[in-house]
């Protein structure tokens, strides 16, 4: 595996972020369909899929070994400077971009069955995860449509008592559906 660089290739994700607790959050007004899918627990590959009009396609914008950024190390209780499988995908329905994710996954979720999350490809990591026990989330996060314009989730899991983050960015192709 590849050591790639610590700079992030996902527009949105590229935007410094403020990540608000969703049990503290003041959200403001959104439409209701949007809130369902931000703070719903299930797969967001399964209801993709269910939407799209065309096949869904991952495209692997990086993966590979890099250091994440120092609140992300802070969130997973890495130090900083420590490695992690750093992942970022865009999601496309036929050549439509509709979201945008950021995974971090620390070395030591890769042991055992779970070291296929190393050899993803182009299968989307929700394919994976909501198929195997062992998944909890244990916190959600929401990011605000500042200067960026996307509203985004980022979800804490345990996967074999280990944390890892997920932050996905939804997209004006996806939001245009949502409305």
């Amino acid at each position: 595996m590849n050591v790639n660089p610590p700079r992030s290739l996902l527009s949105p994700a590229s935007q410094p972020v403020r990540w608000l607790s969703h049990a503290n959050a003041r959200v403001p007004a959104m439409p209701a369909r949007l809130r369902r899918w931000l703070c719903s627990e299930d797969s967001l590959t399964r209801r993709l899929r269910q939407l799209c009009l065309h096949e869904l396609k991952v495209e692997v914008l990086q993966h590979g070994l890099s250091r994440p950024r120092l609140e992300e190390a802070f969130q997973l209780g890495l130090p900083p400077g420590r490695l992690a499988l750093v992942r970022e995908v865009r999601l496309l329905d036929g050549p439509q971009a509709v979201v945008e994710a950021r995974s971090i996954i620390p070395l030591d979720v890769l042991r055992g069955s779970w070291r296929i999350l190393a050899r993803l490809g182009e299968q989307p990591l929700g394919e994976i995860l909501f198929t195997r026990p062992g998944l909890s989330r244990t916190r959600l996060d929401l990011c605000l449509p500042e200067g960026q314009g996307h509203w985004g989730r980022r979800n804490h899991y345990r996967l074999a008592r280990q944390p890892l983050l997920v932050a996905e960015f939804f997209l004006p192709g996806l939001l245009q559906r949502l409305r």
